[in-house]
């Protein structure tokens, strides 16, 4: 049992499936202020690299490993990544595709707020059956007061003002005392209605708890002065509580818009956008609406217990709605807005190509006719081969050689006319070489050159590559060709006499040879570029 499950395992380790990467180099524009680091790259992983043996760069905290050449290799997927952009300036343009940074990039935060400042206030809660005796007897006490105070008025309207008379005189003493009793009576009421409100506010439950929290929060985060709001003991400090609580709340949506304006007004002047920055104040935002939106719903549930203050409510709502829908356009855009945005990688494996294009247009957001700020960046092409076509001048061993008669009849003589051991002429040649994204690279070349004796020759041979745009070969190795020359044992130092007859002709055959040539051309054609789909 133990042997076919060794097997079974042996098995399956053959069989099971390798997955592997395709490692994507990442080139990074960081569109704010300029730096060393402005354009950056990242290739193949730090893993990958280790099993290649390559330990010489250190990852970065994503794993990969950093580049400073705008390289690529031929068999790697490009992908490029604008951050810093800043949408409120400017509207960006990368490979003739529009980068709207504005895009939806999910959930929007907002949708579950924003709408609640017209919301309906919580039922109101039954008063405590003792605090509504007792109000209701403060009332009563109240209203015996005044009746005693309008009785005293009537004594009043009945004295004389005869202060002569004896019986108006005694009249106006009774008249005295009775107010004085009077009086009495009313210190004993007002004595009682004390003592009852004492009772209320130990038994009253306040209905303005969180308008009382918010002022005082309010005014102790501001500075707002030192005196703070005490806890309501009675009907009428909860109605003013929530009427300072809606003046305050007022005041807060016009900061938070001003707030708002101030700094979208800021970026809007720049020319980058701090990802970094951008993220923490647009989160900050985010909470400070949030904050002041449940604000108001909770001002709202108790501001609408009291006929006073629902309609001081209802009347400042008017006025804190449009900054509100303001407000939350402005943070919703800046929640929708992507730091980053990127070209989705572009695969090059097996092309003829020398460099892939890179545009980047920029156009100012706010103008008519914006201007165009267009930057271009080639990204050069490592690895394979590459296969170029060149002319130019070449110099060659092999060449014909002409002889010259001197004499007559049978005393003529053959003479070399030493006219050098190199022949000139122009040529072109294919040229193969592995793509390395330098200045100097090696090449192997094969072609033909057409010399000054209107003859072909073929040509074989190593050179190096100069430049990358504008290219110079410079070439060397092997020509081919028929060449002219003397035949047999013919001299041509004029130490033997020949009788050549009457033409004079010196007898030589055609064969074909190897020899050496030199030359340097130029590449004609335009760098091979993987340019933008239009």
């Amino acid at each position: 049992m133990k042997r076919q499950l060794l097997l079974t395992a042996l098995a399956l380790s053959f069989t099971a499936p390798v997955l592997g990467q395709v490692a994507t180099k990442v080139f990074t524009l960081d569109l704010g202020s300029p730096s060393r680091n402005s354009l950056t790259s990242s290739d193949t992983l730090a893993k990958q690299d280790k099993q290649r043996g390559d330990t010489t760069a250190k990852p970065d905290k994503r794993g990969h490993r950093p580049s400073t050449r705008l390289d690529i290799r031929s068999r790697e997927p490009l992908a490029f990544n604008l951050i810093n952009a800043n949408p409120y300036k400017y509207t960006y343009v990368i490979n003739h595709r529009l980068v709207n940074l504005f895009e939806n990039s999910g959930p929007n935060p907002l949708d579950s707020i924003g709408k609640i400042l017209s919301g309906k206030a919580v039922p109101v809660p039954p008063k405590d059956t003792q605090a509504a005796i007792t109000d209701q007897q403060i009332k009563e006490t109240e209203a015996k007061i005044d009746s005693v105070n309008n009785e005293i008025k009537e004594l009043l309207g009945q004295k004389s003002a005869d202060t002569k008379n004896k019986d108006a005189q005694n009249k106006n003493l009774i008249i005295d005392m009775q107010i004085m009793q009077k009086k009495l009576q009313i210190d004993s009421l007002i004595a009682d209605r004390d003592k009852l409100k004492k009772q209320l506010e130990a038994i009253y439950l306040s209905r303005s708890a969180y308008s009382t929290t918010f002022v005082n929060t309010v005014k102790f985060n501001n500075f707002l002065g030192t005196t703070r709001l005490g806890t309501a003991k009675k009907e009428s400090d909860d109605i003013e509580n929530i009427k300072t609580a809606i003046s305050i709340l007022s005041q807060k949506f016009n900061d938070l818009d001003l707030e708002l304006n101030k700094y979208i007004g800021k970026i809007a002047a720049e020319d980058f956008l701090q990802a970094d920055s951008f993220s923490t104040k647009r989160s900050d935002f985010l909470t400070a609406f949030a904050s002041v939106i449940s604000s108001s719903q909770e001002i709202s549930n108790e501001a609408n217990q009291f006929d006073e203050t629902k309609k001081i409510y209802g009347e400042t709502l008017k006025n804190i709605q449009p900054v509100s829908d303001k407000i939350k356009e402005k943070v919703n855009e800046m929640q929708q807005l992507k730091l980053h945005n990127y070209l989705l990688p572009v695969d090059i494996n097996g092309k003829n190509i020398d460099a892939v294009e890179v545009t980047v247009e920029r156009y100012a957001r706010n103008k008519a006719t914006p201007s165009l700020d267009k930057y271009t960046y080639n990204i050069w092409v490592k690895g394979g081969v590459k296969i170029d076509v060149s002319a130019g001048v070449f110099i060659s061993s092999l060449m014909d050689k002409e002889y010259e008669i001197r004499g007559t009849g049978a005393n003529q003589t053959i003479w070399d006319k030493k006219k050098g051991n190199y022949d000139f002429g122009f040529g072109s040649t294919v040229n193969l070489s592995l793509r390395s994204a330098d200045w100097v690279r090696p090449t192997l070349s094969l072609g033909a050159l057409f010399t000054t004796n209107q003859k072909f020759q073929l040509l074989t041979g190593i050179g190096v590559i100069l430049g990358k745009e504008e290219r110079i070969i410079l070439q060397g190795g092997l020509s081919m060709g028929r060449t002219s020359s003397i035949m047999g044992d013919y001299k041509t130092d004029g130490s033997v006499s020949y009788d050549l007859g009457t033409s004079g002709t010196v007898p030589t055959n055609d064969k074909f040879t190897f020899g050496h040539f030199f030359g340097i051309s130029y590449n004609f054609g335009k760098v091979n570029k993987e340019t933008p789909a239009k």
